[in-house]
């Protein structure tokens, strides 16, 4: 039995930049490369856990596609964006 990650990324970033709506939030900031996001989707890719389960805003959607695409991992019916 594998490990079933869940994933919440769904922040407005008010907190770090508030009023700045051209910052993306923390979890999807560049840093040269890689993303806090994308470090968590490296982590969950093991053999020990499933698939993740991956919840977020509507708003973040694409870039959320384009990070599970960059680390190669297969976008299922656990993906939701509200």
């Amino acid at each position: 039995m594998k490990i079933k990650p869940v994933i919440l990324c769904g922040g407005s970033g008010s907190r770090l930049f508030p009023g700045l709506k051209k910052v993306p939030s923390k979890q999807f900031i560049d840093f040269g490369g890689w993303s806090l996001f994308e470090k968590t989707l490296d982590r969950v890719k093991t053999k020990i856990f499933d698939s993740p389960i991956i919840s977020t805003n509507k708003i973040y959607e694409d870039l959320v596609i384009k990070a599970l695409k960059k680390k190669n991992i297969k976008i299922q019916n656990s993906f939701r964006a509200f």
